[in-house]
């Protein structure tokens, strides 16, 4: 490794640090070591067998851009990181501008199973051994307990092509603790699993170049709580599946677990062409994918490669693929449809997905905003069938004590973002989920954080705030605490229904007053919606007749305009189809705007409400 690291130090050596303080530590670590302050890797830095480094919260570890600092945890060695939410490990570049492939990455060697001959794997970039042989595998083996930190703008090329990984679990044991981490800007993969049994939890992967996840050598360990991102300057896979390329077939065979995944592509060209496929599954992999949501990928949300994998996928194998309980949205194609070149496949991975599997959902899972990649909102909204139900959620896997049982789709609980705390790149303290505000009777007032007007009773649309008191109906329809009778209000509320704004503009006396009240007794009374305009139309009567009086022209406008409503309402009356043309709905939101200037609180909440009810043509004939 010395040698690729001297030779790449005479490319890059105009390529100077950022000066932090901090100490720098160079060559290999034989005995339990400790930073508490903050830390400059030149060149490869090795923990070797026997030692233990312990990373204190807080601490940032640069890597040297000149001497491509990397750190390597060799078999036997372990890393423990002690970060906290509110303050992670970092590890990142020296430069003052970051980027992608500034330093190496995080290299960690185990002594946990592989499938490749002979049982044993040299790191790309020399990195050291990792897997075993004999009675050195251990697949509990403990490297260590990772958690709360980030690593970003790692990856460096060490030669064509060939680049670290931000992450590289190699070999790596299940007795390893790792989770709340998040992989940044990564030159290549954002995390690969190269055999081994090691299992992680709360991981993000974001902007990577290669691809966010990947697995080969037989990995079979378990993922859960897991967030992709790309960005399409420079991606490939959300996740790339390999059991072993050279031999499909080998044992262990690569059969991980991986349940509440958020995998989102970029499906835009702001940033470029690529972001291609969200899983791919290829070389004799087996895997018990559920629960998680697959988005905005370019080439296809799954697609299936070699005919071992197929012979997986169809039951041929005694390892299983399952691919279930999902949902898949906006790629393009979600689920691949295409024939295989290079053999006969008995079926197309979207046959797959969508007849051999039961519980995939092709839907929008109404998340906040997945595809923001400086304060993205990966949560599930209202309505979302990633948690109303309409896909099953499948329960831990049998035996699998890593895994826990939840009652959403995807990788972020809608009452609790775990993406959003101060350890992320998006580090936002004290985000946690306010309840939507909800209304149900659709009345302008809901119940939740965020409303406008809060409904004492969301079922009912005669009942909100805004309501005029109706007597002797046994509701408390303006929320006032009192019923009927025992309302002050009740005689005053009851409305005249002469005393109104539409005649003192159209006049006393104007015939098309009666076609107007018929309108209002029929059409109007046969909705909720409509009954409630009526109710609060009678409520600001007199509020607004003096701002109609008061303005002249507005008032002239109105009048116009109410003259090309009676046509309508006399249809809507005998039944006819009425379609609001666009002009007509212009003047009136006009008219709406130009009286909520002037108008009070209750009056703009009414206004607001009903020119989103013309705007959206939700209109109560």
């Amino acid at each position: 490794m010395k040698k690729i690291f001297a030779a790449l130090l005479i490319a890059v050596f105009m390529c100077a640090s950022q000066g932090f303080a901090q100490t720098t530590v160079e060559g290999d670590i034989t005995s339990d070591t400790t930073w508490s302050s903050d830390v400059l890797l030149s060149g490869a830095v090795f923990v070797k067998n026997g030692a233990t480094l312990t990373v204190q919260k807080g601490v940032t570890v640069y890597g040297e851009k000149a001497t491509i600092g990397t750190l390597i945890i060799a078999q036997g060695a372990k890393l423990n990181i002690n970060g906290t939410k509110d303050e992670p490990v970092i590890f990142t570049s020296d430069q003052a501008s970051p980027a992608r492939a500034d330093w190496g990455g995080l290299i960690i060697n185990g002594y946990s199973t592989l499938n490749k001959p002979g049982g044993l794997g040299e790191g790309e970039g020399d990195t050291g051994q990792y897997g075993c042989s004999g009675s050195d595998c251990n697949e509990a083996d403990n490297s260590g307990t990772m958690q709360y930190f980030r690593v970003e703008f790692a990856g460096i090329e060490f030669s064509p092509d060939n680049e670290l990984n931000g992450i590289a679990l190699q070999g790596v044991g299940s007795g390893t603790t790792l989770d709340h981490f998040q992989v940044h800007a990564n030159k290549d993969d954002g995390i690969e699993m190269f055999g081994g049994t090691v299992n992680w939890k709360y991981g993000i992967l974001t902007e990577c170049a290669d691809d966010s996840i990947d697995w080969t050598e037989g990995w079979r360990g378990s993922v859960q709580f897991a967030v992709v991102q790309q960005k399409a300057d420079d991606a490939d896979q959300g996740l790339e599946c390999d059991s072993l390329g050279k031999d499909p077939s080998a044992a262990p065979r690569a059969n991980p677990a991986l349940y509440n995944l958020t995998v989102i592509g970029d499906p835009s060209t702001t940033y470029g062409d690529e972001s291609d496929i969200g899983v791919l599954l290829r070389a004799g992999t087996a895997v018990n994918l559920r629960n998680s949501i697959v988005m905005g990928f370019k080439e296809a949300g799954l697609d299936i490669d070699d005919e071992e994998t197929f012979e997986v996928a169809n039951g041929n194998r005694d390892e299983e693929m399952i691919v279930d309980n999902n949902i898949f949205y906006n790629n393009n194609p979600n689920f691949s449809d295409e024939a295989e070149e290079e053999f006969v496949a008995p079926f197309t991975p979207k046959t797959f997905m969508t007849s051999m599997m039961s519980n995939n959902l092709e839907a929008d899972p109404k998340l906040g905003d997945a595809y923001d990649l400086t304060a993205p909102d990966f949560r599930p909204g209202s309505g979302s069938p990633a948690i109303d139900g309409t896909v099953t959620v499948a329960s831990a896997p049998t035996g699998n004590s890593f895994i826990t049982s939840t009652d959403y789709i995807g990788a972020v609980d809608p009452d609790d973002d775990w993406t959003r705390q101060p350890w992320t790149r998006w580090g936002l303290a004290d985000w946690t989920k306010e309840p939507e505000c909800t209304d149900n009777d659709g009345d302008g007032y809901g119940v939740g954080e965020g409303c406008t007007g809060t409904d004492c009773d969301d079922t009912d649309a005669s009942v909100n705030p805004g309501a005029s008191e109706v007597c002797d109906d046994g509701k408390d329809n303006d929320c006032d605490g009192d019923v009927d009778t025992a309302d002050s209000d009740c005689e005053d509320d009851t409305p005249d229904p002469t005393d109104c704004p539409v005649e003192m503009v159209l006049g006393a006396d104007n015939a098309n007053l009666d076609i107007l009240r018929n309108f209002r007794d029929t059409v109007m009374a046969e909705s909720a919606t409509g009954a409630l305009y009526t109710q609060l139309y009678y409520h600001y009567t007199e509020e607004v007749k003096a701002i109609l009086g008061a303005d002249a022209a507005l008032n002239a406008k109105t009048k116009i305009a109410l003259d090309k409503v009676v046509d309508l309402a006399g249809s809507a009356v005998d039944g006819k189809t009425v379609v609001l043309s666009d002009s007509l709905a212009q003047e009136l939101l006009s008219i709406l705007s130009a009286i909520s200037e002037k108008a009070g609180l209750g009056l703009k909440i009414t206004i607001f409400k009903a020119k989103a009810d013309i705007a959206s043509g939700n209109l109560p004939f």
